[in-house]
């Protein structure tokens, strides 16, 4: 059900880089410098990699003029070359690992990459890459997070997880374990799609989680929340409590007191427990993605996919005694067994509910390596709905229009990865009540509309589209976080190229020089000029004139037949011409011409 992804950290003079999806392995890179005598250091680098469609990686150093330093600078020499393992073939580089050269820049002194050192010959130090392999599903049709290990997710914004009614917050884990909401509900906090919890009645209640659950790898937490501020009263919110009762196998997760301080607890009962506190970690008023755990060598807490550096303190109780001295590491894990009272939101002690926002959480029963955790964040912190970077037709007619079993196609390019449910359409300009419908694309950042004409459909001077037009009646675009797009779109004017239905030719008769008089039984030479190719007859008094039905029309610069004429008949008489249109796409057409017919000068 997912899909297997890499995510690399790299080192040194060869900057960051990656391997191809699907492959697990460590690579190396290097990188160099290069100077001459105009004050000029330019930094190079080692080969990048490939990752999703793009080359990463490579550049051994920033460029510098006259002591003004540039970081990360993309020029060709560092924006490196790679090679594409699936098709072999050669992929431009898009991105440069280099890192600063020394503050006080001379001639010869260049920047090693990322974690490299400055040196006086400008070489940077080789680059390691970690590659971090791992496979991600969540059983909703998308492969957003990690999968392995999940022993439940929720998310507030994934309509397979939340209808946006009721009092079920579906478990995406595909383990069952459904979350019963409390005086919770959707709603937007602080500018964020979110579960809200008021801090007084509003909470979620897990379902039982058996003592099957293997906790032995450890633990970890994944969760977007928004912690409002604290009050006297508003004291240890739990993000989770997982347990059986208080003191009895919990697993915590909670704001310590009323501090700044993010806590993970884990109990084996009220006289064994351990804890680590990570000081200042919480920032009021504002969503953060956070991932704390214990992977059986210590603790950890990421912010926004980086590892924090702040302080933590470290504790464990062991029959009612504070251990000293206090452990450097916490190596606890959580014990295996039964869980029955386990919440999102509420305490199993008589500590204040949980104010703030959650829009999701992830909850591991190993701990997940830093590459995995930056991954949830890039999904699970995702708020920024989707936009259209450009829409346009793309089909044209066979012919002049559109004509019936024809398909006119839309597409439209996105700035990330969208996937549709069902089928949303756009308004056509121009046809009533007509819509060109989703067809294809979801997953990627290109979704095609079309539309089949039918044979009462027309609009003679074109197709177009209303600006910002969507139709999600119908079905719905989100991103993989389940952002909704912001439709906007500028209008297509209604376009001739874009006609649709059967057209009426244009035709427009004259004599030479567009003269309104003929002479009597001289010949004069009538000149149809039309739109459309097909047969022209020219008709006197309704009937063809002789040698002058169904004139093949000719095109040279114009589509013209002509016809030659001797009037029989005096004063002013109609000539008429009619067309039969040989492409199928227009209808026939007649026209009129009055022309005025004098005597002979002279004898006979």
């Amino acid at each position: 059900t997912g899909s297997a992804n890499c995510y690399a950290y790299g080192a040194g003079g060869g900057g960051g880089g990656a391997m191809a999806p699907g492959q697990n392995a460590v690579a190396t890179c290097s990188g160099s410098t290069a100077s001459d005598t105009n004050y000029v250091a330019v930094g190079s680098g080692g080969a990048g990699a490939y990752l999703l469609g793009k080359c990463l990686g490579g550049g051994g150093g920033s460029s510098f003029t006259n002591d003004t330093m540039t970081i990360n600078t993309v020029i060709p020499s560092t924006a490196t070359p790679c090679i594409d393992p699936n098709t072999s073939t050669t992929v431009a580089g898009t991105q440069s690992g280099g890192g600063p050269a020394a503050a006080s820049a001379v001639a010869n002194s260049g920047g090693g990459g990322s974690g490299g050192a400055s040196g006086s010959t400008g070489r940077g130090a080789n680059g390691v890459v970690i590659i971090r392999y791992f496979s991600m599903t969540m059983n909703t049709g998308h492969s957003n997070v990690a999968g392995s290990g999940l022993v439940f997710g929720y998310d507030a914004q994934n309509p397979a997880s939340y209808s946006g009614s009721g009092s079920t917050w579906n478990d995406l884990s595909g383990n069952g374990y459904n979350a019963t909401l409390n005086s919770a509900s959707k709603a937007k906090t602080n500018g964020v799609n979110s579960m809200f919890f008021d801090g007084s009645s509003g909470y979620a209640t897990i379902a039982d989680l058996p003592a099957t659950i293997n906790w032995s790898q450890g633990f970890t937490a994944t969760f977007y929340a928004d912690f409002e501020s604290t009050t006297s009263t508003a004291t240890w919110g739990r993000i989770i409590d997982l347990g059986n009762g208080s003191a009895t196998n919990n697993i915590v997760v909670a704001r310590n007191g009323n501090t700044h301080n993010l806590h993970l607890e884990v109990y084996t009962n009220a006289s064994n427990h351990s804890y680590c506190l990570f000081n200042n970690a919480i920032v009021d008023n504002a969503w953060h993605h956070y991932a704390i755990g214990l992977n059986g060598s210590d603790c950890f807490l990421y912010i926004d996919g980086v590892q924090s550096n702040g302080t933590v303190d470290r504790e464990n109780i062991v029959n009612n005694i504070w251990q000293s001295p206090a452990p450097t590491v916490e190596t606890a894990t959580p014990t295996n067994t039964d869980r029955p009272l386990s919440y999102i939101a509420k305490s199993n002690w008589a500590d204040s509910p949980y104010l703030g926002g959650i829009r999701n959480v992830a909850v591991y029963n190993r701990g997940l390596s830093a590459g995995e955790i930056y991954a949830n964040y890039l999904v699970q912190a995702n708020v920024a709905s989707p936009t259209i970077n450009s829409l346009s037709y793309t089909s044209t007619p066979i012919g002049a229009s559109y004509r019936s079993g024809e398909t006119i196609t839309v597409v439209s390019t996105w700035n990330e990865t969208v996937t549709v449910s069902s089928a949303p359409r756009i308004p056509i300009l121009g046809l009533s009540s007509k819509y060109l419908v989703y067809t294809s694309g979801s997953g990627s950042k290109t979704l095609t509309f079309t539309y089949v004409v039918n044979g009462s459909d027309y609009a003679g001077s074109g197709v177009g589209l209303t600006a910002n037009s969507f139709d999600t009646s119908t079905g719905t675009i989100a991103d993989l976080s389940y952002n909704s797009p912001t439709y906007n779109f500028s209008a297509i004017s209604v376009s001739s190229s874009q006609k649709v239905g059967k057209l009426t030719v244009d035709m427009a008769l004259a004599l030479p020089g567009n003269a309104t008089t003929a002479t009597f039984r001289q010949a004069v030479v009538i000149t149809a000029t039309v739109s459309a190719p097909g047969k022209v007859t020219f008709m006197f008094q309704g009937k063809p004139i002789p040698g002058c039905k169904g004139v093949p029309t000719v095109s040279s610069g114009s589509i013209t037949a002509t016809c030659t004429w001797r009037p029989s008949q005096h004063n002013l008489v109609p000539i008429m011409a009619t067309i039969a249109p040989s492409d199928g796409h227009t209808a026939s057409s007649t026209s009129t011409l009055l022309i005025t017919v004098a005597g002979r000068s002279g004898n006979r």
